[in-house]
């Protein structure tokens, strides 16, 4: 238990908080101890670093504060890596500042001598992980004050390493910069997961992590352990129901020369409907039940091999319910396979999701001919809001251009309608576009405000601007 700080110390918290440098001084100046702890093994110095507070920790450096923390304390050095961590701004413009000051502050204090004082334990792997969030340089410079990149913590699992961490949070640039900075993509944690396998656990940028890390010479077949705590190798992960849907990370397993061998029957005809292997697929069809034949058209229609698909549509034991893998073709571009689908979509809910999922994509030939075959542009998903989020200006404008009504408030939340969306977006040439097919007409004098006000608080300088421009002298006239 830490003695109880005097009020001036109190204070000195308050203020290595706040990053009021005034009140710091003048607490430190009537008896405020900078080697205090707080409640949570903070240093002040290690608030002040947690915080970002840059002026403030450079003010405790210049009074002779020292780098290395009390006994028992969490290190300064740490604290400061994991203010990026803590920064919960949801801002793109003020976090990428709250990372700026993070990054500042972790050169501060290796430049005034904090070193690593356990090169691979579980606060260095646990620094390494948080700073990777400022940069390759930030990182760069842990392993200059001793860090080893390849330290081993607890997190996410017993015996990671950082590299396997941001592997799972699906951090595309921070896995590229420690590689480049020479982690090991084959380390295993203590279950023997190894970084690919972690890769395997996220939807998020998924095929882009494991392309990377096969770049980097990870061995395709490793350990996956899921939640249950059960293991499976990477490609049996992929393939399995209870992950997600990845067709695309499947091929690449394969082509990087995952085995297929103790695969059983359905995920096989799985891997042979993603890689398009007609022939290998034509021995197994007859002895697939429907729910295989129904799951291996998932990965056929994904990955648009036709031929495949109408294998898989060839005699089943009754007519198989197509309509989820329609949909996966749309949102994938496949107009060959949705074309020969969508006689066998018949729900108009289907049908308008299919609309929607071809937006995402940003598939505009495939919006034109569902739109020729009667499919609603706008259904209840709200496609336009969904082309108008992701950027794909050409669905936005064949939208718009066959009626479907660009609303300035969608269920009742402005900031979700399509204008709102692109000025978060920062997109100027979108929204230009919107301004052409007329979408300022129905958005009154308050609406306005608050997209002039939204585009400030995202910093999207140039659309400010614009806006300012465009709407000052009607909103002048309305004051």
């Amino acid at each position: 238990m830490h003695p109880k700080p005097s009020d001036a110390t109190r204070a000195l918290f308050h203020a290595a908080g706040s990053g009021d440098v005034g009140a710091g001084l003048e607490a430190l100046r009537a008896g405020g101890s900078a080697d205090a702890v707080d409640e949570f093994g903070r240093s002040v110095l290690g608030l002040a670093a947690l915080r970002g507070q840059i002026a403030f920790v450079s003010m405790l450096l210049a009074e002779g504060v020292s780098v290395t923390a009390p006994s028992e304390a969490v290190s300064p050095l740490l604290a400061a890596c994991e203010h990026g961590l803590f920064d919960s701004e949801s801002n793109e413009a003020l976090h990428a500042e709250s990372l700026s000051r993070g990054r500042a502050v972790v050169q501060l204090l290796i430049d005034a001598g904090a070193r690593i004082a356990d090169p691979l334990g579980h606060d260095t792997q646990r620094a390494i992980f948080a700073a990777s969030r400022y940069g390759k340089e930030a990182v760069a410079a842990l392993l200059a004050a001793g860090a080893r990149v390849d330290a081993r913590g607890n997190l996410p699992t017993p015996g990671s390493t950082a590299l396997l961490w941001v592997s799972e949070y699906g951090d595309v640039e921070a896995i590229d910069w420690l590689l480049a900075l020479g982690a090991d993509p084959n380390a295993k944690n203590d279950g023997g997961a190894t970084s690919l396998s972690a890769a395997m656990r996220r939807y998020c940028d998924r095929d882009r992590v494991v392309n990377r890390l096969l770049d980097a010479g990870a061995q395709p077949d490793g350990v996956v352990v899921p939640q249950d705590g059960a293991q499976w190798r990477p490609l049996v992960y992929g393939l399995s129901s209870k992950s997600d849907f990845m067709p695309e990370t499947v091929v690449t397993l394969v082509q990087a020369g995952a085995a297929l061998k103790g695969l059983n029957r359905s995920r096989r005809a799985k891997v042979l409907s993603a890689t398009g292997d007609r022939d290998g697929l034509e021995k197994l069809a007859t002895k697939l039940t429907d729910p295989e034949r129904a799951a291996a058209l998932y990965y056929a229609a994904a990955m648009g091999h036709l031929s495949c698909v109408r294998l898989l549509l060839d005699r089943p034991e009754r007519e198989l319910s197509v309509e989820w893998q329609c949909i996966e073709a749309s949102a994938r571009g496949r107009l060959a396979v949705i074309q020969l689908l969508w006689p066998m979509v018949s729900d108009a809910r289907m049908r308008s999701l299919a609309v929607d999922k071809a937006c995402l994509g940003g598939h505009v030939e495939v919006l034109r001919w569902l739109a020729r075959e009667g499919a609603p542009l706008d259904g209840p998903h709200e496609p336009l809001v969904t082309a108008a989020v992701h950027g794909h200006a050409a669905c936005v404008d064949f939208l718009l251009e066959h009626g479907v009504p660009p609303e300035p408030i969608v269920n009742g939340n402005i900031y979700a309608c399509p204008i709102a969306v692109t000025v978060k977006r920062g997109d100027v040439a979108l929204l230009e576009l919107l301004f052409r097919h007329g979408i300022e007409r129905i958005v009154d004098d308050k609406q306005r405000k608050h997209l002039i006000k939204l585009a400030q608080e995202h910093r999207r300088i140039e659309l400010e601007a614009m806006l300012v421009a465009r709407w000052s002298d009607a909103l002048r006239s309305n004051h």
